[in-house]
């Protein structure tokens, strides 16, 4: 039996609304979506060590797609493949071809970077810095292939040769940004269906998938919430204690929990200006004023 294939990808990028995406152009009966998000498949070998669940098997990836064959469209969203394009984009040409379409969100990098660490400071335990000392350690630890790429803060803000990358490589490549997605959802999720080709329908955009917000209280009770025991402990009673396991995370966020800092001036200053260069390059290859992104 021929394999069914993905025709689109959502290649990223990180903590740019890539979940909630994925979930609402889930709901459209021409696009199938695959159940995992995040396999990675195409960038498997560069993060095996450090996202674990990432999918390597050429046989369970493409059984993603099982049973999908009559919807015109079929993707899947992994936010590496943008990250790490140099191996993303031959593995992805040489199993699907160059016409697979590509979709691109992309966020203002300063926010971007704030975002991922909140992020990461929430689910993972390797991070236990504050957001400056995070930002000085990055180059040790993109060393470290064991520590989750979502640590190399500054750098996956660098968009500029990324996009560059996938718009020379690829016949179909949409570029979107997350303020449409907060601001505007319906504009931004009318431009996505157009542009794979399925009919504009009005996709419920009222709920935020993955967002940011908060952090924990104590570094104390992070560790011991995201301890590598407890996380099996944690499936197994979503799982089948779900009576419990809700009103525990209710708990956990309303006691554990807090809304995060706002960034230190000083620090978005540097960020800004470490980001200067890449924002005007990739503002000139888009041809889109990103200027609001310099402020």
């Amino acid at each position: 039996m021929e394999r069914v294939k993905p025709n689109f990808l959502i290649v990223g990028a990180a903590k740019a609304g890539t979940t909630s995406l994925y979930h609402y152009l889930k709901q459209h009966p021409q696009i199938f979506l695959a159940a995992i998000k995040e396999p990675q498949f195409f960038v498997a070998e560069k993060v095996q060590n450090s996202l674990p669940q990432a999918i390597r098997s050429e046989d369970a990836y493409f059984d993603l797609f099982c049973g999908s064959g009559a919807f015109p469209m079929r993707g899947e969203a992994s936010v590496f493949y943008l990250y790490y394009w140099e191996d993303a984009i031959p593995r992805i040409k040489h199993y699907l071809g160059d016409d697979t379409r590509i979709i691109i969100i992309l966020r203002n990098p300063v926010e971007r970077t704030y975002s991922a660490y909140c992020h990461v400071y929430r689910h993972n335990p390797v991070e236990s810095l504050d957001f400056p000392n995070a930002l000085r350690t990055e180059e040790v630890r993109k060393q470290d292939t064991t520590i989750s790429p979502m640590t190399h803060y500054k750098s996956m803000g660098l968009y500029s040769n990324m996009v560059s990358a996938f718009r020379k490589n690829f016949k179909n490549v949409c570029i979107v940004f997350f303020d449409d997605l907060t601001l505007r959802p319906h504009f931004l999720l009318g431009e996505i269906q157009r542009f794979l080709g399925v009919e504009v329908l009005n996709l419920n955009s009222s709920e935020r998938y993955n967002a940011g917000g908060t952090v924990w209280k104590s570094n104390i009770k992070k560790q011991v919430i995201k301890a590598s025991l407890l996380r099996n402990l944690k499936m197994a009673a979503r799982k089948n204690f779900s009576g419990i396991y809700c009103p525990l995370k209710e708990y956990v966020y309303n006691h554990w929990m807090k809304q995060p800092d706002s960034m230190d001036e000083d620090i978005r200053k540097e960020l800004l200006e470490f980001y200067r260069a890449d924002i005007i390059a990739l503002s000139h290859d888009l041809e889109i004023d990103l200027s609001h992104w310099l402020k």
